[in-house]
């Protein structure tokens, strides 16, 4: 288990309530290895059992926020047999799942570039905030391979069509087509990413911790659920039991008696 004094490729502080996670390899523009793979990995897995946090950012030290894999460690990579690239390929779809599944929102703050599996941590992230100069490219079909540990997170996003177009062109695209693509909410001037961050950071705190969990969660598990059927009693049982629980008889009754809930902070 990564603990956070050992972390070489990540740095990670906390502030009122709020979990700071920046990729750290400036030099080589934020590109990942199996070390920063591994290390992220284990500090969501570390953070996801936290009830304590109520959102997590992702951002990036330097010049870019994620230039995709690290040239060295492609080098490696090309002499992995079928066994282990089968390992290695697991590590990453791994990485890109916790966040994904991660149980508080996550935040995404995104400059210079996001290249290859870079876009995938932006695609896994529930908001992204983007400079507007940024540019974006899934550029894996450049060297002969394709985005595939991120495609289902991508596509998510962007939908089917468009992520086709751009796995196959390999194209390059800024923030504001970004945006218009839906793999960005927004594209910003670089002295409005923070305040635009701060705001939504504060109405996330101003809601009920577990009700905002439960709603990331239930979004999630309601689009994998195969039948409208199964959807209405799975969300009847959901809601049910929010109901009944102590943070809801707090927010109800708050709201009653026109009273700010006491989760949140003065």
């Amino acid at each position: 288990m990564t603990t956070l004094t050992t972390l070489t490729t990540l740095e990670y502080y906390e502030s009122t309530g709020v979990g700071y996670v920046t990729l750290s390899r400036p030099e080589v523009r934020n590109a990942f290895d199996e070390t920063m793979i591994a290390e992220l990995s284990s500090l969501l897995q570390e953070l996801a059992a936290r009830g304590d946090l109520r959102a997590l950012v992702l951002s990036g030290r330097g010049k870019a926020f994620c230039a995709g894999a690290d040239l060295n460690y492609m080098r490696r990579m090309r002499e992995y047999d079928a066994g282990r690239n089968l390992e290695d390929s697991l590590a990453i779809a791994e990485c890109f799942h916790l966040l994904a599944r991660f149980p508080r929102p996550t935040l995404c703050k995104v400059h210079g570039a996001a290249i290859g599996g870079g876009v995938g941590f932006v695609a896994a992230c529930d908001f992204v905030f983007a400079e507007e100069h940024t540019m974006f490219s899934l550029s894996e079909v450049k060297i002969g391979l394709v985005p595939a540990c991120i495609s289902p997170f991508v596509i998510k996003r962007m939908g089917e069509t468009k992520a086709r177009q751009y796995f196959i062109s390999g194209a390059r695209f800024a923030a504001p087509l970004a945006e218009s693509l839906g793999l960005c909410d927004r594209s910003l001037p670089q002295g409005d990413l923070d305040p635009s961050m701060e705001q939504l950071l504060e109405m996330i705190k101003s809601s009920g911790p577990e009700a905002v969990t439960c709603a990331k969660r239930l979004v999630q598990d309601v689009v994998d659920l195969p039948r409208l059927d199964d959807a209405k009693h799975f969300t009847a049982e959901v809601i049910a039991a929010i109901r009944v629980g102590a943070e809801a008889q707090e927010g109800m009754t708050a709201f009653l008696e026109k009273r700010t809930p006491t989760w949140v902070q003065s």
